[in-house]
């Protein structure tokens, strides 16, 4: 879209994937798409292991427990 503010963030310590050399070669806007994208599947994917975590405790919890045991109805 003409005339809109880009917004870039960059990793200044690290060139984690050839970022830099992707970041000069890449209209700002396709890069910013690009960027969102990727950490939008590291947030998915970290949330369903921390689904499955939870699972597992809940899993542990229940069965260190005698009769009041999470996610069961008395």
């Amino acid at each position: 879209m003409p005339n809109q503010p880009a917004y870039v963030w960059r990793l200044p310590w690290t060139d984690a994937g050839k970022y830099t050399t992707l970041a000069e070669s890449t209209d700002p806007l396709a890069l910013g798409n690009l960027m969102n994208e990727h950490i939008d599947s590291n947030l998915r994917i970290d949330a369903c292991r921390a689904a499955l975590d939870i699972q597992k405790a809940v899993t542990r919890f229940n069965d260190a427990r005698g009769q009041c045991r999470l996610g069961e109805t008395l």
